[in-house]
């Protein structure tokens, strides 16, 4: 896979080896680009059944637009960009939207690390879409990790379990609308900047949450008798103060993942920095156990090895022949 941009290739004559340190800088920065996305979700769960799914996606789309501007502004910079492919900078948005709603809509009814397990098999679905639509060859070593990534896939969906098999589906829809963003952003490298494609997908993505939730009446739940804490003992501190207190921290976190992705690519190529998403699989577990009290078990813990083996294998190997 080739490196990203500000990255050094090591492998060209008379290159300079990339220090360990730069290395582990571009882990960091990826790891906690996942973490932010675990942790988003994680706001969204506890929302979850106080708020429409669509209400969230407004919300969280509307919060990082609006901590995209205030960032431009505090910078001095303009937030209003002009792409050259606007129509491919919106379907990056409309799947960037739809991979989203799957995964909110299917974290009301699995445990937070399932939901988030499967939005990581994006890295999976990617290079079967290369394969279909664009035609592009993979080595057989990228095939051996999709079909490590599929057997992890059987496993978090459980088949022949009760309903929660249909939430899983959904859950897994979001991991492949993630991976049409992925193969359509990739389209976009060297033609619009990463703030171009930034604001195409806030902008865009809070007109299309704003238009489901007006389709859906403006539905947005009685969350005063309905929104829940998730233990008896977080009840004083999330209750109606948390209300508000989502809101800003999905809006700071929407920004600070987009940033630590730009960083982690700054100091590692896509390959390298790419495994460190997975943490936030783990980040994931932990959150379940500590406000839900849920522990994963033997079907999600099999099904995070064998994504994670898949994905890391994908991720490392793409491109090489």
């Amino acid at each position: 896979m080739p490196n990203a941009p500000g990255c050094k290739d090591a492998s060209g004559p008379g290159s300079i080896p990339r220090a360990h340190s730069d290395l582990a800088e571009g882990g960091l920065f990826s790891a906690l680009a996942a973490i932010a996305v675990a942790s988003m979700a994680a706001i969204v769960k506890w929302g979850s059944h106080g708020f429409s799914s669509e209400f969230l996606v407004a919300t969280r789309f509307g919060a990082g637009l609006l901590a995209f501007v205030a960032m431009g502004l505090v910078r001095r910079r303009p937030f209003l960009y002009r792409a050259a492919h606007p129509v491919r900078c919106s379907l990056v948005a409309a799947s960037w939207v739809g991979g989203i709603f799957c995964c909110y809509f299917a974290i009301r009814f699995i445990p937070l690390t399932d939901a988030v397990l499967l939005v990581y098999t994006a890295p999976i679905f990617a290079p079967l879409l290369n394969w279909c639509c664009l035609k592009k060859t993979e080595s057989p070593s990228v095939w051996l990790g999709i079909g490590l990534g599929f057997v992890g896939v059987v496993f978090v969906l459980r088949p022949g379990a009760d309903v929660l098999q249909v939430h899983a589906l959904i859950g897994l829809m979001s991991g492949l609308l993630f991976a049409i963003r992925l193969v359509i952003n990739a389209s976009l490298t060297g033609t619009e900047s990463k703030e171009t494609i930034t604001f195409y997908s806030l902008g865009v993505g809070w007109l299309m949450g704003l238009g489901v939730l007006a389709l859906t009446g403006v539905h947005v739940a009685n969350w005063e008798h309905h929104l829940f804490p998730p233990q008896d003992w977080l009840r004083p501190w999330v209750v109606y103060p948390g209300v508000l207190l989502a809101v800003v921290a999905l809006g700071a976190l929407c920004m600070l993942q987009a940033w630590f992705t730009s960083a982690a690519y700054e100091h590692a190529s896509v390959g390298e920095a790419g495994p460190f998403r997975y943490v936030g699989v783990v980040f994931a577990a932990f959150l379940d156990w500590l406000c839900w009290g849920q522990v994963p078990d033997l079907y999600s813990v099999l099904g995070f090895v064998f994504i994670t083996t898949g994905g890391i294998w994908v991720i490392t190997h793409e491109g090489r022949k």
